[in-house]
Parts: C-alpha cells; structure tokens; sequence
C-alpha cells in the first residue's frame, strides 16, 4: 500500500520543491508562476527537472507580496 503525502499550504525555507509541487503547494497557476520568475523568484534547474528553494520563494514573498489589512482591502500606503 502507497502512502500519499498531503500538502498543507505552508513553505519551509529549508525545503526544496519540485516546480509541480511547488504549484501545488501554493496555487500558482503556470501564468502566475511564470510572472514571478520574469519579476526575479529564482528557479534552480537539475538536469531535466525544476525547483524552487523555499527561501527563494518566501524572499520573493517578502519583496514583492501586498500587505493586506482587511479582506479585500491593502495597506493604507497603497491607497492614492
């Protein structure tokens, strides 16, 4: 019997990810994923295969992610 691993939504800056997983993981579409690298998150490749570096990821999150204060609503610096 195969056990199958369920993914909880969290990113550990210690982990590697396979890009599928990756997009899993966190709900990227390929769009958004491909927007995120052409705007600097970092893909490290292997041979064939693809992945992103946790801390690559949550540094990325850190610089360009929005600030959000309520539902639906940003951070009173972003308002103009």
């Amino acid at each position: 019997m195969t056990s199958v691993a369920v993914l909880d939504g969290v990113i550990d800056g210690d982990k590697a990810y396979a890009l599928r997983a990756f997009q899993q993981l966190t709900g990227m579409g390929t769009a958004a994923l491909r927007e995120a690298r052409r705007n600097g998150l970092t893909v490290r490749r292997v041979g064939l295969r693809s992945f992103i570096l946790g801390r690559d990821f949550l540094d990325y999150l850190a610089k360009h992610g929005k600030v959000v204060v309520s539902e639906g609503r940003t951070n009173s610096s972003e308002r103009q």
